[in-house]
């Protein structure tokens, strides 16, 4: 079973689309089978087909990123005037 963060359905409103909460929860929900079988094989993120990504943890639906949303690396694997 798939739940969804209530921090999920927030980011769902603020990045993907204006909507109720009852709204975002059905539109994250449309895509639950992907997501079970996301969550048994231990992905960490899902794609949708409109390009948004839903970011799991365990089974649980914890973040949303709009399509046009680029996560920020943690490191750029290019340095600049350091050691190569």
């Amino acid at each position: 079973m798939i739940h969804i963060s209530h921090h999920a359905l927030q980011r769902f409103q603020e990045r993907v689309a204006p909507c109720t909460l009852a709204e975002a929860r059905a539109a994250i929900l449309t895509h639950s089978r992907a997501l079970e079988k996301a969550a048994a094989f231990g992905a960490e993120v899902v794609r949708c087909a409109g390009g948004e990504r839903l970011i799991l943890q365990g089974s649980t639906v914890v973040s949303v990123y709009a399509a046009h949303h680029r996560p920020r690396q943690c490191r750029s694997p290019y340095r600049i005037g350091g050691d190569a």
